[in-house]
């Protein structure tokens, strides 16, 4: 599932899902803005809210490796991927 990219869905439905347990993994890239400005931002919030689990690199080649590359993270969203329980 990549929740950031369903621009459909509410912030309220997003709070249901996982109140009825629904397990949320955003995408690296897409936190990255890799899949524009809208998605970026919507991996955020759900990242912020407390609404990710895990997060997937989605890595299906070195040209995205190297475009991950060009991108950086605010201090705050790297302490929140660090604080996810998988990590």
């Amino acid at each position: 599932m990549h929740p950031e990219r369903y621009m459909y869905l509410s912030e309220n439905d997003y709070r249901r899902l996982c109140q009825l347990g629904v397990q949320m993994q955003i995408s690296l890239p897409g936190l990255l803005g890799e899949h524009g400005e809208e998605v970026q931002r919507k991996a955020q919030w759900l990242l912020e809210e407390g609404l990710v689990l895990s997060v997937g690199t989605e890595v299906e080649s070195e040209a995205q490796i190297k475009a991950m590359e060009t991108h950086s993270l605010k201090k705050s969203t790297i302490r929140r991927l660090l604080n996810l329980p998988g990590l």
